[in-house]
């Protein structure tokens, strides 16, 4: 015992030490800042616990030496602190468990649209269920848009959800989705989510508790999913596209949002018969989204019928791009045959180019094209 006892002192001792040493050689304190002293702490209090403990022993089984009662008494005092902390990590693992178990039994009360369990659930969620989980009535409604749960949905904007959250310390809640195409949707808000998923009962239902900011964005992510019903129904509603996007006003513009996911239907519309949204419109800022698409999805056969729509309506594809001399230069520099092709067909010259670009285009033409690959697991959102 006394051997394990020494064994186990100097053990902690060394590896506390040597962590705690540790912090002065990294600099900025690393990526984890702070931790060798934690570590290392931890390791002086664990390496002195199993000390005290075996010492304990000895002491109990009749072996009682002066010095082991001079180290129980040094050691007593940070084996004690050692315990506590011990106890309390412990104490903490457990109520997390709990506290993830009660919010779970939300979230899946919220997916099956139960809302006789969900009730339940929310009474049980209790103490770190409800400060440390997004358990609040206008958190749990981005949840129930996204499971299209109506029921739930009604039942949380009965207790005063709304979007966004109004409850004090609530920040907006959102989620990312990505289309099948590969398109980016970020920071959606419930009202978005449901139009991202085409959910029109659910756009009603959440409509009137969502404020100014969520109708416009909602509106913009109609628009870019070629959501034509909801694009209409959001603009009898009241959604405003004059909600500022961006500080650049040129992306401002519902023209801008259709061509961000080459929405044709809903471009055609406006071309047709304008509304007020296109009134005042920057076809330059809408050939720039429409060229990101293509670049970063697999909605090219789609995009190639919008950049022709542009053309048809003033689009000119031979001005300066990206500090290139124009948008199929850009394309040819960044190696996209199918973009350039696209280009090319909606009124790109590449006589205009420089001989080197030209001549690096014609190189560019003997390869294939490498259709981008965007996995689809079920999640995905269909444009």
């Amino acid at each position: 015992m006394t051997g394990l006892s020494i064994i186990s002192f100097a053990a902690g001792l060394a590896l506390g030490l040597l962590m705690i040493v540790s912090e002065f050689f990294t600099p900025s304190g690393g990526f984890f800042a702070g931790l060798g002293y934690v570590l290392g702490l931890m390791a002086l209090g664990a390496g002195n616990l199993v000390s005290f403990i075996l010492n304990g022993i000895n002491w109990i089984v009749g072996y009682r030496p002066r010095w082991l009662r001079v180290s129980l008494l040094v050691q007593a005092l940070p084996a004690l602190l050692a315990a506590g902390w011990g106890v309390n990590e412990l104490m903490n693992s457990l109520e997390a468990e709990r506290s993830s178990a009660q919010y779970m039994a939300i979230v899946e009360a919220i997916n099956r649209d139960d809302v006789a369990a969900l009730k339940a659930a929310q009474q049980n969620c209790r103490n770190s269920c409800q400060t440390e989980r997004p358990s609040r009535p206008s958190e749990l409604l981005l949840l129930a848009s996204r499971a299209g749960a109506q029921q739930a949905a009604s039942h949380l904007i009965e207790q005063k959800a709304t979007i966004p959250g109004t409850e004090q310390g609530v920040m907006r809640p959102t989620t990312d989705l990505r289309t099948c195409e590969g398109l980016y949707l970020p920071l959606l808000d419930a009202l978005n989510v449901a139009v991202a998923r085409n959910d029109v009962d659910m756009v009603r239902l959440l409509l009137p508790v969502s404020d100014r900011y969520s109708q416009s964005t909602a509106l913009r992510t109609a628009t870019t999913l070629d959501r034509v019903a909801l694009v209409d129904l959001l603009l009898k509603a009241g959604a405003s596209p004059a909600e500022p996007y961006s500080d650049d006003e040129s992306r401002n513009t519902l023209l801008y949002a259709a061509a961000e996911g080459a929405a044709l239907t809903v471009a055609r519309q406006w071309f047709d018969a304008p509304l007020p949204p296109i009134a005042q419109v920057n076809i330059a800022a809408a050939q720039a989204a429409l060229f990101q698409f293509m670049e970063s999805t697999d909605g090219l056969p789609r995009a190639r019928d919008f950049a022709l729509l542009l053309s048809d309506h003033g689009a000119d594809w031979n001005i300066p791009f990206r500090d290139e001399p124009s948008f199929l230069a850009e394309a040819i520099r960044s190696q996209r045959k199918d973009i350039a092709l696209v280009l090319i067909e909606a009124g790109a010259s590449l006589e205009r180019l420089p001989q080197e670009l030209r001549k690096e285009f014609a190189a560019l033409e003997e390869r294939d094209v490498i259709p981008l690959y965007y996995e689809d697991s079920g999640a995905c959102i269909k444009p």
